[in-house]
């Protein structure tokens, strides 16, 4: 199998951006910060434990208590990204599905809660542009259009892209050493 080392570059950068977004996007469960008690076999004990709990332990959650509300606020942006897109996946199954109305008015409804995240905004533009093209409305997909070409724009200026850009061309410098090492291998 011949694979252009375009193509690898391509993956390359995809896969990172993937990952770029993946890590912005990924917050800290309320399951890992929850402290796991030991089950014991006598439920006496362990409902004892439960209900009364030692002074040590109070002392903790009052401490974490203090520092938790800035983690509160991260989880809960992250956990209103994740419902965006979400959101937005739902609105292209209505696309797809035909239902451009619904679609339409989804992607309008995002669009007023995005703050942020060119990325985001740059693909709901996007595919509220679909939706005009679909209607016949060319006025209107024109703005989506513009309006999805400044979202990339601001994405390109963001530093999290530009790190990620930089880091797609050393891999793909580094497909092309493996190429000329490998030779007849990698065929474009």
């Amino acid at each position: 199998m011949k694979i252009s080392l375009r193509a690898l570059a391509f993956i390359a950068t995809f896969l990172l951006l993937i990952f770029l977004f993946k890590s912005c996007m990924s917050f800290s469960s309320s399951k890992k910060n929850r402290q796991k008690t030991p089950v014991n076999k006598n439920s006496e004990q362990q409902t004892k434990q439960t209900i009364a709990p030692s002074k040590e332990t109070l002392t903790e959650t009052n401490e974490t208590k203090k520092t938790e509300p800035a983690k509160k606020n991260v989880s809960a942006e992250q956990k209103k990204t994740e419902h965006l897109y979400k959101r937005l996946e739902y609105a292209y199954s209505l696309y797809t599905r035909q239902n451009y109305e619904g679609a339409l008015n989804e992607t309008e409804s995002m669009l007023r809660q995005i703050e942020n995240d060119p990325y985001l905004e740059a693909q709901t533009w996007s595919l509220s542009a679909m939706i005009y093209d679909k209607q016949g409305k060319s006025s209107r997909r024109k703005r989506s259009f513009r309006k999805m070409t400044e979202c990339i724009e601001a994405l390109q200026k963001d530093s999290r892209y530009i790190n990620v850009y930089k880091e797609g061309m050393l891999y793909q410098e580094l497909f092309g050493t493996i190429k000329e090492m490998g030779g007849e291998k990698y065929a474009e």
